[in-house]
């Protein structure tokens, strides 16, 4: 027997073992290259036919060679003839033996699409209150996740094998917020909504929120992996407005009382004011609580905007620099506009480092607003327009910031020089357009005050004295220009009629050099140069008036801007 044996492993030893299997393909009797051939044909015409993969109850066609599946020929063929030589030298008379292939995944290795579609993520349910108080529960699904290695190991044992169809596990992915948590938190709207919540103050009830109005104070939102219900304390402020108006007083910002000299502090006073969001809990427990359904009202002190610490450090102290212009021949639509821009910009605080614009502060000049109809130059020439007068305001407070020594950023002259203002110290501005600004570079704030009447207005900057002194020179004028003869079309005249309205000034330009000094030391010095145009000699005129050779007639002015 021993013989026999020897004998027998002699024989196969170049040679598997008969009854050695790889997936059904017999390779008993080959040799290791007869072996790799057969298995290489077979498996790799398995391996392009397409297999039916289910992953929990859905479906899908996967090609296992286009997914990247591949088995290793070589290590396939050693692991069979390794089998069967055990088995052939001790039993070489029979039996047999299936052999697993070796398969050849690479890494990384993504889902085939088909698959990668099948997978979803799971979804969370979601609970909802709409305005009208309508509460749903979007129900939670499930997720799924198919692994990739695993998934593709199993369709390739099936391919190789000749089966049509695999089963892949997939791994059930929870949501984290399930059907039943959301309804729990729907439930707790619908308790809120179920009847209407008185309001208190000290015990006694000064109005009720009915669910109609409770319905959209509801807010429903995500912490972490749940959802509360909560009443939105802004809407709530809202809802409740005109039930706790009687109960509340505005707080009054720190001021300033002047006299030409000095500022005084007015100290700020509190105010009472709902608090919004206590009492936005209190409505939430007066509504699921096992309690009468009622909320007391929460109040609490409301400090001012400019609070008397802020107001006090900001070293408002001592008239700084003052300016007067002289209004001229204004209307009084004029005057009024000047007054009330006067008004607009009173009081109006320039913080430490902070920047004044004229439009910023003042707002737009429109009939909305109170502004009358005044004049401005349009073209060279004078036009009705709304707001008439801003550009003495705006030459006045020029004037303050220039003698404050404050960093002037923006200022234009007006067109055409105006006789009632300090030649080369005027301002022009326009809403959306020209502004004039400057910067508080000092480590104080500036309060700024402002008075007029039918004849002047002034400008007073209110802050701490910096030991700053400003000199101006005016320089000389030059690059004189002369008027020009300019004939406007009037239809209210008779047809031939000229009538002169302007005698025409000279334009010229002029500097004006400022030097600021601290201390007796120069920190800036710095120069306004102004272009002014010549204001022409105007001269209106008929439909048929008879004007010098070579001259134009031109259109109408607009009637307003």
């Amino acid at each position: 027997v021993t013989l026999g044996v020897a004998a027998n492993a002699l024989a196969v030893r170049g040679e598997i073992v008969a009854g050695v299997h790889v997936a059904g393909v017999d390779l008993g009797g080959l040799t290791r290259a007869e072996a790799r051939e057969r298995l290489a044909d077979t498996l790799r015409a398995r391996l392009r036919t397409p297999v039916e993969v289910r992953v929990a109850g859905e479906t899908s066609r996967v090609n296992p060679w286009q997914a990247g599946i591949r088995i290793d020929v070589q290590a396939t063929v050693d692991r069979a003839f390794d089998v069967g030589r055990v088995r052939g030298s001790l039993f070489p008379f029979g039996g047999s033996d299936d052999v697993d292939p070796v398969l050849a995944l690479p890494e990384g290795t993504p889902l085939p699409r088909g698959l990668a579609k099948l997978e979803r993520e799971p979804v969370d349910a979601t609970p909802a209150v709409n305005a009208a108080g309508k509460v749903q529960v979007k129900p939670s699904q499930t997720g799924l996740a198919i692994p990739a290695k695993a998934a593709l190991e199993t369709i390739a044992l099936a391919a190789v094998a000749g089966r049509p169809r695999a089963d892949v596990k997939g791994d059930v992915l929870q949501p984290k917020v399930t059907t039943e948590a959301a309804t729990e938190v729907a439930d707790e709207a619908r308790e809120l909504l179920s009847g209407p919540i008185a309001l208190t103050r000290k015990g006694k009830r000064i109005g009720i929120l009915t669910p109609k109005e409770i319905a959209p104070l509801l807010a429903v939102e995500r912490v972490a992996d749940r959802y509360r219900v909560r009443v939105a304390p802004a809407r709530l402020r809202t809802a409740i407005s005109a039930d706790v108006a009687p109960f509340q007083k505005a707080p009054v910002d720190a001021s300033w009382t002047t006299d030409g000299r000095r500022a005084t502090l007015v100290p700020a006073r509190q105010g009472i004011d709902l608090l919004a969001v206590p009492t936005a809990r209190q409505v939430k427990l007066g509504g699921t609580g096992d309690g009468p359904r009622r909320a007391e009202i929460a109040f609490g002190p409301r400090d001012a905007e400019l609070t008397t610490e802020i107001a006090r450090s900001w070293g408002v102290k001592r008239l700084v620099s003052s300016v007067t212009t002289d209004l001229g021949d204004s209307s009084e639509n004029r005057i009024h506009n000047v007054g009330l821009m006067a008004e607009l910009l009173d009081g109006h605080v320039i913080p430490p480092g902070g920047r004044f614009s004229f439009n910023e502060t003042v707002g737009p000049r429109t009939a909305e607003r109170g502004f009358l109809e005044g004049q401005a130059i349009v073209n060279g020439l004078l036009v009705p327009s709304i707001g008439g007068g801003v550009c003495q305001v705006a030459t006045t407070v020029f004037g303050a910031a220039f003698y404050a020594g404050l960093p002037i950023e923006e200022r234009t002259n007006h067109s055409f020089y105006i006789s009632h203002y300090d030649v080369g110290m005027d301002a022009t501005v326009a809403w959306g357009g020209l502004d004039l600004k400057f910067t508080n570079d000092t480590k104080h704030a500036i309060l700024i005050r402002t008075t007029s009447d039918a004849s002047t207005m002034t400008v007073n900057f209110y802050s701490t004295p910096t030991g700053v002194e400003v000199t101006k020179e005016t320089g000389e004028r030059s690059a004189p220009t002369q008027p020009h003869d300019r004939y406007i079309l009037d239809p209210a005249l008779p047809p031939t009629a000229i009538q002169q309205t302007s005698s025409g000034v000279a334009g010229f330009a002029i500097t004006v050099s400022r030097t600021v000094r601290r201390g007796g030391k120069v920190v800036r010095t710095d120069s306004f140069t102004s272009d002014y145009v010549p204001e022409d000699v105007i001269y209106r005129v008929g439909r048929d008036a008879r004007v010098p050779a070579g001259a134009t007639v031109e259109p109408p002015p607009p009637t307003s801007i």
